[in-house]
């Protein structure tokens, strides 16, 4: 999947660090997701799993209570070069299992963030 394939898939996002649960990393793991869409996200790790790794995410979207939870694959991997201050490494996952009231939530919430009708 090159640049353009990641960034359209799943349309509009936002660039926001949500905590996140990942049990299929271990009995507790947690991590951050970033580029949220009602597709998928970046998941900031460490630990670079291959592609096509399934994970279970369990995360809750800011000003929301109520947790969402969704099964994903991993689909790209990014392993940040060089020194700095920030580590940038990470996975690209799709959703592949989720309620669709929690991709409902998601588009919301989008929405409100970016003032975005895009509903793909």
């Amino acid at each position: 999947m090159n640049n353009e394939e990641r960034r359209s898939h799943g349309g509009a996002r936002v660039d926001i660090e949500i905590d996140v649960d990942l049990s299929s990393y271990g009995p507790y793991a947690l991590s951050k997701l970033e580029n949220v869409s009602i597709g998928g996200a970046f998941v900031k790790s460490d630990t670079l799993h291959p592609v096509g790794t399934k994970l279970k995410l369990k995360f809750k979207l800011p000003g929301d209570k109520t947790p969402i939870e969704a099964e994903g694959e991993v689909m790209w991997t990014y392993k940040q070069r060089g020194a700095s201050l920030m580590n940038n490494s990470g996975l690209g996952v799709k959703f592949t299992q989720i309620m669709q009231s929690d991709r409902d939530r998601i588009r919301t919430f989008i929405k409100a963030m970016t003032g975005s009708s895009e509903s793909s």
